[in-house]
């Protein structure tokens, strides 16, 4: 049973950010996946930026594709309104493809 938990456990730190927070930037490996709870992020592209909260993204999640395939962020993340986020670290990929297979399907499949 042990073992079985520890393939399903996610290692995830809960925390807060305050305004103007950055929480990665563009080009920076993406080795924290961030699931944003409450409040809202400014996420900055080349060629403009978009204001979001939890429910503008997959399941809270910031740069979910980034972080699945192993590469840079494609975005910068700053936090414009206090946000509650779940970190997870990219040595619990494993445990995040088991916990939602339809979102890493979807990714898979775009």
């Amino acid at each position: 049973l042990c073992e079985l938990q520890a393939r399903f456990a996610t290692g995830a730190q809960c925390r807060v950010a305050a305004p103007g927070e950055v929480l990665f930037t563009r080009g920076q490996a993406a080795a924290t996946l961030f699931q944003l709870m409450t409040g809202r992020v400014r996420l900055e592209r080349e060629g403009g930026a978009e204001l979001l909260g939890p429910d503008g993204l997959p399941e809270g999640f910031l740069e979910f594709e980034s972080y699945l395939r192993g590469r840079p962020y494609g975005t910068t993340a700053t936090v414009e309104e206090t946000a509650f986020l779940v970190a997870i670290d990219a040595d619990h990929r494993e445990a995040i493809l088991r916990g939602y297979p339809g979102l890493v399907l979807g990714v898979l499949e775009g």
